[in-house]
């Protein structure tokens, strides 16, 4: 597959904090030809993989279930925002302790939906359920807006998260 010119693998020695940034942008949202080459990428994968389209199918259903129930969740965080802003973010620390493993399962399940294509099918219940719980602690707890961002945009493109993590490593925009 041919992408662009413009991008490049991140061997310059920029600076991390940039990097880091840069990341988060590509990750929340891609645009123009940012996006048509994403698009390209997964269909290519979508062709060569077994299950790849009906788990995008059932991630994008799990998604359209849990963003109206979201809304609760994000009212219901205005009270633990002030509880975190009052005790110095020693609360905040607990949410993270919480929202990390949960987060993370689907990163996993991502990355063995990779590499393990016989637990496909297993991965097709568990990776979307984990997406929606992750989804509804990602609107509950406090979070800066563009990590929260980021990681919302990784689950609504589950079982290609840890993907879309590797492709923003190697075409990034400079």
């Amino acid at each position: 597959m041919k992408y662009p010119e413009r991008y490049t693998s991140n061997d310059s020695g920029n600076d991390r904090e940039t990097d880091a940034e840069q990341n988060r942008r590509l990750a929340v949202s891609l645009e123009g030809e940012d996006l048509e080459t994403w698009l390209v990428h997964v269909e290519t994968l979508a062709e060569t993989e077994g299950f790849l389209s009906a788990a995008i199918k059932t991630n994008d259903s799990a998604v359209a279930i849990a963003t109206p129930v979201s809304y609760l969740f994000k009212a219901l965080a205005a009270p633990l925002w002030l509880l975190t802003y009052s005790t110095s973010g020693i609360v905040h620390l607990f949410f993270r302790i919480l929202l990390t493993p949960i987060f993370g399962v689907v990163l996993l399940t991502s990355s063995i939906w990779t590499n393990s294509p016989k637990a496909r099918l297993l991965l097709m219940v568990v990776g979307p359920l984990f997406v929606v719980i992750s989804l509804w602690l990602l609107y509950l707890f406090p979070e800066k807006a563009e990590i929260r961002d980021a990681k919302i945009s990784l689950c609504k493109v589950w079982p290609l998260s840890r993907r879309r993590l590797e492709w923003i490593k190697t075409h990034q925009v400079y």
